[in-house]
């Protein structure tokens, strides 16, 4: 798990310095917290209404800050297995595995 956090924080480092260099590692991570909060109750939402199309542009920024969060998200989560966390995070995002995967491993 070590590992894991490392390249997290490198990672997460990297981002920062090349995309907002205003925020800290530990402001980002609480950020995530949010958005995973949010995404549960848009999730709600989405079933309960069952009628929202959402398209999100691929940017640069938004696939490296993607990768982070990606793998903040299976540091923070190591206790459940991997593919529980590919699970939960295809749909925290809106991707499929394989977009998972990829992030978590560089297939790209």
């Amino acid at each position: 798990m070590k590992k894991w956090t490392d390249d997290t924080l490198t990672l997460t480092e990297q981002y920062i310095s090349e995309h907002d260099p205003v925020k800290s590692p530990e402001e980002m991570f609480i950020s995530f917290e949010e958005i995973v909060k949010v995404q549960k109750q848009f999730k709600r939402y989405y079933k309960r209404e069952g009628k929202i199309d959402i398209t999100m542009k691929k940017s640069k920024q938004n696939l490296a800050r993607r990768k982070v969060f990606i793998k903040w998200y299976v540091a923070k989560h190591y206790k459940k297995n991997l593919e529980d966390c590919v699970k939960d995070l295809t749909v925290i995002l809106f991707v499929s595995e394989s977009t998972i995967y990829t992030a978590l491993f560089n297939y790209r």
